[in-house]
């Protein structure tokens, strides 16, 4: 099992494939499953690695409290660990907020950037609204694959979980063999509610890049991708119809075809 252990003492789990530019995958809360209809697209242009964030996947779960900056530092570790070099960047959730701190903090080891259902942190962002947050928490007297569905009604669309019936299992099979425990849940969600972000700092965020949102997010509401694109001064926006937060998932050969083009783009 690939592990890489970072300077903060923690094992990270990775999956690579491919060859050509080096790609890292970047999620937030739920792991690395979720690049599973884009890895092999992407692998044949690039030399693409999946890492699990801390808590998350097959990678280490520690106590305590989390932060975007130490997730961006065992990031960089992976990379320098692999010889990956200038590698291009793609976080979804709070790993584009992971993405931009490694941007911010190490922009030597960032290429081109793509943020996908993300925000320009704390100060800026506009937070899920609280009856959508309440869907994530389970119920006692519905199945465990009950409870999922209900979670990830907050990530995919009703539309795209009735019309995908055995994809949607295949998704449950995945995330449920590596779960994310309550606690990292936790932590993680705290880290991406106090990374202060994008403002002040902004302006030292010259890396391209491209802002992907679903237009019926119902984690991270479609209005953060506006301000991000506002805020960085050198991106482009564009979204998808009707998709929800995992919107690489939901439209995947439109996603890949947009994250192809603008990485290869010179």
């Amino acid at each position: 099992m690939p592990r890489i252990r970072v300077s903060t003492g923690i094992e990270l789990y990775y999956e690579e494939s491919g060859a050509g530019p080096s790609l890292l995958l970047l999620e937030g809360v739920v792991g690395s499953w979720v690049w599973f209809k884009n890895i092999p697209a992407l692998s044949r242009h690039f030399r693409v690695v999946a890492l699990d964030n801390r808590g998350t996947g097959l990678s280490d779960k520690p106590s305590g409290l989390y932060t975007v900056a130490e997730m961006a530092r065992e990031t960089v570790d992976v990379i320098a660990a692999l010889g990956l070099g200038r590698t291009h960047l793609v976080g979804t959730s709070l790993g584009g907020s992971i993405v931009q701190e490694i941007a911010l903090s190490y922009p030597t080891a960032a290429g081109k950037l793509v943020l996908i259902g993300s925000t320009a942190g704390d100060l800026v962002q506009v937070p899920t609204p609280a009856e959508n947050l309440a869907m994530a928490a389970p119920l006692p007297f519905l199945s465990s694959l009950a409870n999922f569905r209900r979670r990830m009604s907050l990530v995919l669309s009703d539309h795209y979980i009735a019309t995908h019936p055995d994809e949607f299992l295949e998704i449950a099979r995945r995330a449920m063999s590596a779960d994310t425990p309550n606690n990292a849940r936790l932590a993680i969600g705290i880290a991406g509610g106090t990374w202060p972000g994008l403002p002040g700092r902004s302006t030292r965020l010259w890396h391209p890049a491209k802002v992907l949102a679903g237009s019926n997010d119902r984690l991270i509401p479609v209005v953060n991708a506006f301000i991000l694109r506002q805020l960085l001064p050198n991106a482009r926006l564009h979204l998808f119809p009707g998709s929800s937060h995992l919107c690489n998932i939901e439209q995947t050969k439109r996603f890949n075809e947009l994250v192809i083009r603008f990485l290869l783009a010179p």
